[in-house]
């Protein structure tokens, strides 16, 4: 194709763009899987966030970690999750994990427990935890209650980081080390 105008240049230039995206595009959306629930719950977690008091906070949590035969989920993966705390020290919680890139994740993982926690700093939070799910719903693990959690996380709302080692009580030195980026809706 011959350019000899700016316009040339442009139709050239949007035309290349839309043929690099149209390569790219149906490679990464069949390795994503996103199904009814996963968008249901992510709409119920925004809509929930924005209903509920203050001081219960929804979020939405996007995060990639190490493999574990406790969790068979390929990497990245995302949460959505519910939280309250009842005091500086004391957070309850309920959790859904599930991942895009695994197309057969159904019903992902689902807990529910508290974390104690010990604010470090105005931005930093150390905590330690236990929750407990349904081993037999959430078929898609090898995890055994209790689950233990230990993390940190660093910022405020509505944008936390944060890192997290989950095991369970029964196999310490198998557990899923991750960490990723929490974003609260309140």
């Amino acid at each position: 194709m011959l350019i000899s105008t700016e316009n040339d240049l442009k139709t050239f230039t949007s035309r290349t763009r839309i043929d690099i995206i149209r390569g790219l595009l149906p490679s990464f959306f069949m390795s994503v899987c996103l199904g009814a629930a996963s968008v249901a719950g992510f709409v119920a977690t925004v809509l929930m966030g924005e209903v509920t008091p203050d001081d219960v906070k929804t979020y939405i949590a996007v995060h990639g970690g190490t493999d574990s035969d406790l969790v068979s989920f390929k990497q990245g993966m995302g949460s959505f999750g519910i939280e309250y705390d009842v005091n500086d020290f004391v957070r309850l919680f309920a959790e859904h994990q599930s991942s895009p890139m695994t197309c057969d994740d159904h019903p992902g993982l689902n807990y529910a427990g508290f974390k104690l926690r010990a604010p470090l700093a105005d931005t930093v939070t150390v905590y330690s935890g236990l929750a407990i799910h349904n081993e037999e719903f959430d078929s898609n693990n090898q995890l055994r209650n209790p689950i233990v959690m230990t993390g940190i996380e660093f910022g405020n709302d509505p944008i936390k980081l944060y890192t997290e080692y989950m095991h369970s009580a029964e196999q310490l030195d198998d557990g899923r080390f991750y960490a990723g980026v929490k974003f609260f809706f309140d």
